[in-house]
């Protein structure tokens, strides 16, 4: 029995070649999805997350910062919040007044939310915002505005970026892949800022605030930059002594005490300044106290060759606090015009401000009143200096923005233990007081920069049976009498912390001591010359031994 063969069906030869033609296209998709490029540019709005016709997009030093200004009207504005964190301090705004400052070297210019120039603008949530035009021409700082989408974008220190220019038209994507979406296109010869490299991609930002990733290979190496030029009159100009400061604190906590000059000032050598305390804020108003003493001022200039910088010191009643009362115009102008009275009428060389009881909300007004001091004392050539902690907890008080206005910055190189510390330890330590040295240094200028170091340190009583303990301030001249008393026999070196340390129990419990001395003072000041400061002061006087001035003298000439 014979198969019938069955009979095959042909193809068609247009049926194979559009079959053939489908395979390649799906093979060329396929190559292009893993090893292509892609070609889509990325939307505007989204790339910039822009979700009203009011937002605009504030990029400042090549980062698209979190918040948005507002486009009305077509003018753009950034959030006085932004402005005064992110861009300059220089700008305050006084909400009681509905007020914007903006106080520079010989003049203090101020515009309300009704102003003509339409400089401030508040939102129906109360939100302040400043025009990019006002905050461009106060500011020195690169800044300009664009459309589609609408963004302000700002470079905080043009010209002191990395460039590179474009050596072959490319384009900048979202993110290090080619397979990433496109943010802008470049041609060759455009200039970019480099913000880093990673090796075959470098991230970017171009001057109309795109940024994202180019192939490193399609940029050089230039020595062209952003164009600009510095605004000399917004800057504050710095008074110096021309040498090595060299002060110390004098406590007068009344009228009687400025009669103990000579016995403060007996076995002292090698001091040029010295700060009496004499101002105090008294009420809400900016009312001071005053112990000033034209026959003090006189004594210290004539008798020992000193400049006087007079401090000026909290408010210490309850019912506000220092930040609060800076808040007011009419405050700040009060305490100012009554230091400035003050100084030209008992000879004052300068004025030492010691606010230390600044809230971070009240941060803005406390610098405002920086420089509407630094402003009127600079026209009556008198110094300013400003004393602050360790970073860290006092970060808010801005010692950036006092670099810029004051003449000097004080680092109070102490109190690293206290009453309220959560453990028990040195005042000073050597670590503690680098430590501060070198964030301050982050901020402020070293030949700006001044180090207090402590003429005191504290006795530590830890009773048995409690998680607390109890301290005791002890001048130098004290420490003998506290370790007699705890029987604290055998002091120990602890090279680390840069000073003497001795221990004792009893029935009651245990007492500790770090020692403050002529050799804990030399391996404080050893950082004056090691880091180039401006130079130191202790607090206070009549707190020292006489053994303490020998090294004084060495390591501050």
């Amino acid at each position: 029995m014979s198969r019938r063969r069955r009979k095959r069906k042909r193809t068609s030869p247009v049926v194979n070649i559009i079959l053939i033609a489908i395979a390649v296209l799906c093979f060329a998709f396929i190559i292009t999805r893993v090893f292509g490029e892609n070609d889509k540019v990325a939307e505007q709005d989204s790339l910039f997350n822009i979700t009203s016709a009011e937002d605009a997009a504030i990029i400042i030093d090549g980062e698209q910062n979190e918040a948005f200004g507002k486009n009305i009207n077509g003018v753009l504005y950034i959030p006085y919040e932004t402005v005064w964190n992110d861009i300059n301090s220089g700008f305050y705004v006084e909400e009681a007044a509905d007020t914007l400052f903006m106080t520079l070297p010989d003049q203090t210019l101020t515009w309300t939310v009704s102003d003509p120039s339409g400089y401030l603008y508040k939102d129906q949530d109360g939100t302040y915002y400043i025009s990019a035009e006002c905050v461009s021409q106060y500011s020195n700082i690169g800044l300009e505005t664009y459309e589609d989408p609408y963004r302000i974008v700002i470079d905080t220190q043009p010209g002191s970026g990395a460039y590179v220019s474009v050596v072959n038209d490319s384009v900048i994507r979202v993110s290090a892949s080619k397979k990433a979406e496109i943010a802008v296109s470049c041609a060759a010869g455009d200039v970019l800022e480099l913000l880093s490299n990673e090796g075959e991609w470098s991230l970017v930002a171009s001057r109309d605030g795109h940024f994202g990733y180019i192939q490193s290979a399609d940029i050089a190496e230039t020595s062209v930059t952003e164009e600009y030029t510095a605004k000399p009159e917004l800057e504050f100009e710095t008074l110096g002594t021309g040498g090595t400061i060299k002060m110390a604190w004098d406590y007068i906590g009344r009228p009687e005490d400025n009669e103990a000059l000579d016995r403060m000032m007996e076995g002292t050598t090698g001091l040029n300044i010295i700060s009496p305390t004499w101002f105090s804020i008294s009420d809400t108003s900016g009312n001071l106290i005053s112990y000033a003493d034209a026959a003090y001022v006189e004594k210290a200039k004539n008798t020992y060759g000193l400049s006087v910088w007079a401090l000026v010191g909290d408010y210490g009643g309850e019912d506000a606090t220092t930040g609060e009362i800076l808040q007011s115009y009419a405050n700040r102008q009060n305490i100012t015009a009554q230091l400035i009275e003050s100084a030209l009428t008992y000879g004052i060389d300068g004025i030492n401000i010691d606010f230390e009881d600044i809230d971070e909300q009240y941060a803005p007004a406390y610098i405002e009143f920086l420089r509407e001091f630094t402003q009127q004392a600079h026209m009556n050539g008198l110094i300013v200096s400003v004393d602050n902690y360790v970073p860290g907890y006092t970060d808010h008080y801005r010692r950036d923005a006092q670099n810029d206005i004051v003449d000097y910055v004080i680092m109070m190189g102490y109190d690293e233990h206290t009453a309220y510390t959560s453990e028990y330890g040195s005042v000073a330590s050597l670590p503690y007081v680098e430590g501060g040295i070198t964030a301050t240094l982050e901020e402020v200028a070293p030949e700006k920069l001044v180090l207090a170091v402590p003429f005191y340190t504290r006795g530590f009583t830890v009773p048995f049976g409690t998680d607390s303990f109890e301290t005791e301030t002890l001048f130098m001249s004290d420490q003998e009498t506290f370790m007699a008393e705890h029987g604290i026999e055998n002091l120990t070196w602890d090279a680390a912390a840069g000073q003497y340390t001795g221990s004792s129990e009893d029935q009651s419990g245990r007492y500790y001591i770090w020692i403050e001395n002529a050799e804990s003072l030399a391996e404080k000041l050893s950082l004056v010359d090691k880091y180039s400061l401006a130079g130191a002061c202790g607090w206070r006087l009549g707190m020292e031994t006489d053994d303490i001035w020998p090294v004084w003298n060495e390591y501050l000439g």
